[in-house]
């Protein structure tokens, strides 16, 4: 530190008398300095060496250039900038009030009309910036100071210029966060390049939410556990948190923090006219500013003391042996008996928080509906009858007396002024310890904190003992330490199985936040993102889940690496993965699934067999995800051209699930392959009874038809589906567009996807749709000046798509060795082949030419 000044004090020597530091935050250092020209105090900020790194000084320049430019009374000016000796660097007045930040943690939630007043600065600042094409990108307390009764808004264009080094960087994958995440918009967690200034609205409104209730609207242990909440979860109303916010104020806020931009308040001046009339008119539900309201005082309650007295022990024994059975009783597998925890401080006044203990475990587990408990007055009557024998041992024979085939016991220790806890889980027939869980401490005076999180982690040991999702983990991956974090694990679980991304990514993250060192948790978490998109977050959590990768099991290293490889777009590496941890854990039907279903995209479909009918379509968690198993191996037999035994597996398929239009949609691809069109006709026809989209199976069936030969059915099948989206204006245009391309109507879908790139610019499969319509009318300078656009594309997480349809292109303009070479370059790059790949519209043209055969003949 002592060098980076002195190197700092010598580079600034001709401007600036660098005094001390002030602070640093995560993305730069404040210095006090003497500004030697004006004779006046200033703050210089100077970035992060390897932030400083990453931008540039050209980009970052350039962007607190476009900030110096604004001069609001709400906005700490800005006197300088530049770079020196390395140093990126940009100097503010020297304010000797506090940041809102500090405000906030000295003294928590502030006075509703103290709150307005310095929210209507900071929109007010905002509502200038914004006025002038700049967005904020990070409002938090941290970047607003105070100066007697008003706001001063700073960091202008900081948080612009590093978002922008992104694009070419990994500064997320260094751990250096682009805003906060605490105050991050849904788009903005979710890292959407097109942030626009409804991202600020939405920070305000998680500030605002944290000036009135005195903690922000989502909190939690990790950073990815609240972009999670930010993109998935709805709020508490701030109300619940402080019931004396004024409606109106309530109502604002909620909906500066909807998750959609256009559900929020559109602009920053339509905000700041609702903060003025709430500032100002006391009928919009708030104490005016020259009165006192009045103050109720509450009696709080009583503590619970830990003391039990002997009349009362007395009592729970006559009313104990109620609940004893006669000796011999066969002993129930999900029986459960919880022993009054034994007391080995030496202090006999605490005797009774082992009795609270164990009461509090007895029916935490009665909670989880998973075992059959021991009444916990049988075990508290005879606590202290042991007959000479050990603790222990006697809870072993009550137990048994009660026929609970599973024993929790435990014991706490005082070190100091804390209680430390310790507790293990027996068979009650061999006294063999199950699970020893991890000691928990607390205070002396108010143990129950520890007691609480004790009782999670019995919840949770418990529960890997009689739940299928965590026995078939067994010891092969870490078990959750709260029975809330395998809660949330098991709802995400199945809400993926059920093809709800969204929905699992929310329960996997409450997972993460509920217990951070619940691996695979995380695991699912970044799986989720990636399913969704969220590739940027993705990559982040496994990341993390890198740097501790020592502490990973084996099982849990392998989808990890698979993973890893999924984001990188490694294909090959991404199968080889998941079949090691196949191989490892062939019980796992999560896992067992995936394996063939890789085995399909890297177009190994025997492979893909072999596994596939050794699965049971029936288990728990393949019931789940209606005909997954039977939609796999219709793929492969479709691949390998073996059309009965595909319809055989689809019409099982549709046997145990028959509302599931995927189910119809592979029965009919196997009816084109033996070319019985009768029937596939009538199938056509029920196609809408199912409540699906009956346009894009019709589609998806049309060009099966044609890549079989049926050019004549596949146009009439295709016009069908037109016929459907047509009578539907205004929904589902892109299914509308692909119809037409497929149909040959080249020209309509030309003016289709025009407008969708201008609507969507940033959408390259519109514009690579566009060159593929071009390339068809024979506008050769349009398809080639699209596939220039495409190439040029350098962006991560594309894993392969512009170069795909540059593949797309470049075969309908007849180039079939470029083709074939940028389709081998995309499968490089993360596009999978699989059953797709025999049907592709465009594709189709290079059916004949041999390179082509070669590359999507089945390879194993």
């Amino acid at each position: 530190m002592n060098d980076a000044l002195d190197r700092l004090k010598s580079a600034l020597a001709d401007r600036y008398t660098v005094e001390r530091e002030l602070g640093a935050g995560g993305m730069a250092t404040v210095y006090l300095a003497e500004d030697l020209k004006h004779g006046r105090k200033v703050a210089v900020k100077v970035l992060r060496p390897e932030l400083a790194v990453t931008i540039g000084a050209e980009r970052f320049l350039k962007e607190i250039e476009i900030a110096a430019r604004l001069h609001h009374p709400h906005i700490l000016p800005l006197y300088d900038s530049g770079e020196a000796d390395g140093f990126l660097f940009y100097v503010m007045p020297y304010e000797e009030g506090q940041s809102l930040r500090e405000k906030l943690s000295a003294e928590g939630e502030l006075p509703v009309a103290e709150a307005v007043r310095l929210l209507r600065d900071i929109v007010d600042a905002l509502a200038h910036a914004h006025g002038q094409g700049v967005v904020h990108r990070d409002i938090k307390p941290d970047n607003v100071m105070l100066s007697g009764r008003h706001a001063l808004v700073t960091d202008f264009g900081v948080a612009k210029a590093l978002s922008d080094a992104t694009s070419t960087s990994q500064l997320t994958s260094a751990g250096v966060a682009l805003g906060t995440p605490t105050y991050m918009s849904p788009e903005q967690a979710a890292a959407s390049p097109d942030l626009d200034h409804r991202s600020d609205i939405y920070a305000v409104g998680a500030l605002a939410y944290e000036l009135l209730a005195g903690r922000p609207p989502f909190a939690g242990s990790t950073a990815q556990a609240i972009l999670v909440a930010h993109v998935t979860e709805v709020p508490d109303p701030v109300t619940d948190h402080r019931p004396a916010v004024p409606p109106a104020l309530a109502q604002l806020v909620m909906k500066c923090l909807e998750k959609k931009p256009a559900d929020r308040w559109q602009t920053t001046d339509e905000l700041l006219a609702q903060l003025e009339a709430l500032s100002t008119t006391p009928s919009g539900g708030m104490t005016p500013t020259d009165t006192r309201p009045i103050q109720v005082t509450m009696k709080s309650p009583r503590k619970a003391t830990f003391a039990i007295g002997a009349a009362g022990v007395a009592v729970l024994a006559v009313l104990g042996g109620v609940f004893l059975r006669p000796t011999g009783t066969p002993l129930v597998e999900n029986r459960v008996m919880v022993a009054v925890f034994e007391n080995e401080t030496g202090d006999p006044t605490l005797d009774g928080v082992g009795k609270i203990a164990a009461d509090a475990f007895a029916r935490g587990l009665q909670d989880t509906k998973l075992v059959e408990i021991v009444d916990p007055r049988a075990a508290l009557a005879t606590a202290d009858v042991t007959d000479g024998t050990s603790p222990v041992a006697a809870a072993r024979a009550l137990a048994e007396q009660m026929g609970a085939a599973i024993l929790v016991t435990g014991e706490y220790f005082r070190l100091g002024d804390s209680l430390r806890f310790q507790a293990q889980v027996l068979e009650t027939g061999s006294g063999k310890v199950i699970q020893l869980l991890d000691p928990v401490a607390g205070g002396v005076a108010d143990p129950m904190a520890a007691i609480g999180r004790l009782n999670q982690a019995i919840m949770a040991a418990v529960a890997s003992l009689f739940t299928d999702e965590l026995i078939s983990w067994g010891q092969l991956a870490a078990q959750p330490t709260s029975y809330a974090a395998y809660r949330e694990y098991v709802t995400g679980r199945d809400l993926f199985a059920q093809g709800d991304m969204r929905g699992a990514m929310l329960h996997f993250g409450r997972a993460v936040d509920e217990d951070p060192e619940f691996p695979i948790a995380s695991i699912w978490l970044a799986l989720m993102m990636r399913n969704t998109g969220n590739y940027r977050a993705a990559d982040s959590v496994a990341t993390v889940l890198d740097n501790v990768r020592d502490r990973l099991t084996e099982l849990e290293r392998h989808v990890l690496d698979y993973l890893r490889a999924t984001l990188r777009g490694d294909m090959a590496e991404t199968y080889r993965a998941i079949r090691r941890a196949y191989d490892l854990a062939p019980s796992l039907p999560e896992v067992a699934v995936e394996v063939p279903s890789l085995a399909i995209i890297v177009n190994r479909p025997r492979e893909a067999l072999e596994i596939l009918y050794t699965l049971d379509p029936s288990d728990p968690f393949l019931a789940r995800a209606p005909g997954i198993v039977w939609i796999r191996i219709t793929q492969a037999h479709h691949m390998l051209g073996e059309h009965q035994a595909e319809l055989e597996a689809a019409r099982r398929g549709r046997e145990q699930f028959p509302d599931h239009p995927g189910s119809l949609q592979y029965e009919a691809l196997a009816l084109v392959g033996l070319g019985r069109l009768e029937e596939l006709s009538v199938l056509m026809d029920e196609a809408p009874t199912l409540g699906a989209n009956p346009a894009g199976v019709m589609r998806t069936t049309a060009i099966d038809l044609r890549a079989h030969g049926y050019d004549e059915e596949a146009t009439a099948l295709l016009e069908r589906a037109i016929a459907w989206y047509e009578a539907r204006p205004g929904e589902q245009r892109g299914g509308l567009a692909v119809a037409l391309r497929y149909a040959g109507r080249w020209e309509e879908a030309r003016e289709l996807y025009r407008e969708f790139v201008e609507r969507f610019p940033a959408a390259y499969g519109n514009r690579g749709a566009l060159g593929v319509v071009a390339a068809r009318l024979g506008d050769r300078e349009e398809a080639l000046r699209i596939d220039e656009y495409l190439a040029g594309i350098d962006l991560p997480y594309t894993l392969g798509g512009p170069t795909l349809w540059r593949a797309r292109i470049a075969a309908v303009l007849g180039e079939q060795e470029r083709s074939v070479n940028l389709l081998r370059d995309a499968s490089n790059q993360g596009v999978g082949y699989g059953i797709w790949l025999h049907r592709d519209a465009e594709l189709a043209l290079l059916r004949d030419y041999p390179p082509f055969q070669e590359l999507v003949r089945p390879k194993g």
